[in-house]
Protein backbone atom coordinates (compact mmCIF):
# COMPACT_ATOMS: atom_id res chain seq x y z
CA UNK A 1 0.00 0.00 0.00
CA UNK A 2 1.40 3.63 -1.22
CA UNK A 3 0.91 6.57 1.22
CA UNK A 4 0.29 9.47 -0.65
CA UNK A 5 2.03 12.29 1.30
CA UNK A 6 1.87 14.30 -2.16
CA UNK A 7 -0.47 16.90 0.23
CA UNK A 8 2.20 16.69 3.13
CA UNK A 9 5.18 17.87 1.45
CA UNK A 10 5.88 21.22 0.67
CA UNK A 11 6.03 23.02 -2.61
CA UNK A 12 9.20 23.18 -4.10
CA UNK A 13 10.79 27.02 -5.44
CA UNK A 14 12.40 27.19 -8.47
CA UNK A 15 15.77 29.67 -8.48
CA UNK A 16 15.84 32.30 -11.31
CA UNK A 17 19.39 30.55 -12.64
CA UNK A 18 21.03 28.87 -15.70
CA UNK A 19 19.94 25.47 -16.32
CA UNK A 20 21.90 22.75 -14.83
CA UNK A 21 21.25 18.76 -16.41
CA UNK A 22 17.55 18.96 -15.21
CA UNK A 23 16.76 22.09 -14.42
CA UNK A 24 17.42 24.81 -12.07
CA UNK A 25 18.58 24.92 -8.82
CA UNK A 26 15.63 24.41 -6.42
CA UNK A 27 15.10 25.34 -2.61
CA UNK A 28 13.09 24.60 0.63
CA UNK A 29 12.77 26.55 3.18
CA UNK A 30 13.09 25.96 6.75
CA UNK A 31 9.94 25.36 7.46
CA UNK A 32 9.18 23.13 4.64
CA UNK A 33 12.19 21.10 5.40
CA UNK A 34 10.98 20.42 8.38
CA UNK A 35 7.52 19.12 6.90
CA UNK A 36 9.91 17.10 4.80
CA UNK A 37 11.76 15.35 7.70
CA UNK A 38 8.58 14.82 9.87
CA UNK A 39 7.01 13.23 6.63
CA UNK A 40 9.94 10.97 6.24
CA UNK A 41 10.76 10.29 9.70
CA UNK A 42 7.21 8.43 9.34
CA UNK A 43 8.24 6.00 6.58
CA UNK A 44 10.36 3.39 8.43
CA UNK A 45 13.33 0.77 7.00
CA UNK A 46 10.84 -1.67 6.82
CA UNK A 47 8.19 -0.01 5.71
CA UNK A 48 10.36 0.75 2.88
CA UNK A 49 11.44 -2.65 2.50
CA UNK A 50 8.28 -3.60 2.51
CA UNK A 51 6.80 -1.16 -0.38
CA UNK A 52 9.90 -1.68 -2.58
CA UNK A 53 8.67 -3.01 -5.66
CA UNK A 54 11.92 -3.45 -8.61
CA UNK A 55 9.00 -3.32 -11.48
CA UNK A 56 7.34 -0.53 -10.58
CA UNK A 57 10.32 1.24 -10.61
CA UNK A 58 11.57 0.37 -13.65
CA UNK A 59 8.39 0.99 -15.71
CA UNK A 60 7.95 4.72 -14.00
CA UNK A 61 11.69 4.57 -15.45
CA UNK A 62 13.22 5.76 -12.29
CA UNK A 63 16.43 7.06 -11.83
CA UNK A 64 19.26 6.11 -11.40
CA UNK A 65 17.12 2.81 -13.57
CA UNK A 66 19.01 -0.11 -11.58
CA UNK A 67 15.78 -1.70 -10.81
CA UNK A 68 16.48 -5.74 -11.37
CA UNK A 69 14.71 -7.89 -8.05
CA UNK A 70 17.69 -8.34 -6.09
CA UNK A 71 18.58 -7.74 -2.84
CA UNK A 72 21.47 -5.35 -4.20
CA UNK A 73 18.88 -2.99 -5.31
CA UNK A 74 16.83 -2.49 -2.23
CA UNK A 75 20.43 -2.60 0.22
CA UNK A 76 21.19 0.45 -2.14
CA UNK A 77 17.89 1.45 -1.56
CA UNK A 78 17.68 1.44 1.66
CA UNK A 79 21.67 3.11 2.45
CA UNK A 80 20.53 5.94 0.79
CA UNK A 81 17.42 6.74 1.95
CA UNK A 82 18.49 6.39 5.47
CA UNK A 83 20.72 8.78 4.84
CA UNK A 84 18.41 11.44 3.09
CA UNK A 85 16.00 10.98 6.34
CA UNK A 86 19.37 12.34 8.78
CA UNK A 87 20.54 14.54 6.46
CA UNK A 88 16.51 16.07 6.47
CA UNK A 89 16.76 15.41 10.17
CA UNK A 90 19.93 17.40 10.91
CA UNK A 91 18.83 20.22 8.25
CA UNK A 92 15.43 20.61 10.12
CA UNK A 93 16.77 20.71 13.70
CA UNK A 94 19.16 23.45 12.08
CA UNK A 95 16.58 25.47 10.77
CA UNK A 96 18.75 25.56 7.32
CA UNK A 97 17.16 25.77 3.57
CA UNK A 98 17.77 22.95 1.32
CA UNK A 99 19.23 23.74 -2.06
CA UNK A 100 19.43 20.90 -4.36
CA UNK A 101 20.12 19.96 -8.12
CA UNK A 102 20.30 17.24 -10.11
CA UNK A 103 23.68 17.13 -12.30
CA UNK A 104 23.84 14.18 -15.53
CA UNK A 105 26.56 11.98 -14.29
CA UNK A 106 27.11 10.95 -18.20
CA UNK A 107 28.18 14.20 -19.06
Amino acid sequence: MMMNNEKLLPRIYSIKNPDFDFGPARFLTPDEVQEVAKVLSKISKADLQTRFDPSALSVANVYPGIWKSGDDELEYLTYYYISLVKFFQEAAKCGDVVLFYYLDNNV
